[in-house]
């Protein structure tokens, strides 16, 4: 059954939400950096694919600070993006279990209300099985 979050939860799970973006956005950072330092542009090719790391490590601070400003711009534009998609969440009805796209009704046909998913938890009944 749907059971509400407490306050702590809500804030715990918006916290970790955001702890794991920024680790996501870290790496991405670091991937493209590397991969931008590592492969030569054409007019420098000279038979090969990779450069040496010697010469990666001093081309890494250039591209890192080239793909800080991109990541950002694409950042904004995308938390941007989904604020405009907030109204598109999924809601669940506490009291009967019916779920729905938010569309700014929040009263059920049962009688219940409906709450935001990331408000409510499934657990399950003591007589449930798996």
């Amino acid at each position: 059954m749907w059971v509400k979050k407490t306050e702590q939860e809500i804030v715990d799970s918006r916290k970790r939400l955001q702890r794991e973006g920024r680790v996501a956005a870290i790496g991405l950072w670091l991937l493209f950096t590397l991969v931008g330092a590592s492969f030569p542009g054409y007019s420098e090719m000279r038979g090969l694919y990779l450069l040496p790391v010697r010469e990666i490590l001093q081309r890494a601070p250039v591209v890192a600070l080239t793909m800080f400003p991109v990541l950002l711009v694409y950042w904004f534009w995308w938390g941007n993006r989904r604020k405009k998609n907030a109204l598109n969440v999924s809601q669940v009805c506490l009291r009967c279990g019916a779920t729905k796209l938010s569309d700014g009704v929040d009263d059920c046909p049962c009688g219940g209300a409906y709450v935001n998913m990331d408000e409510a938890k499934w657990v399950r009944e003591p007589g449930e099985k798996e």
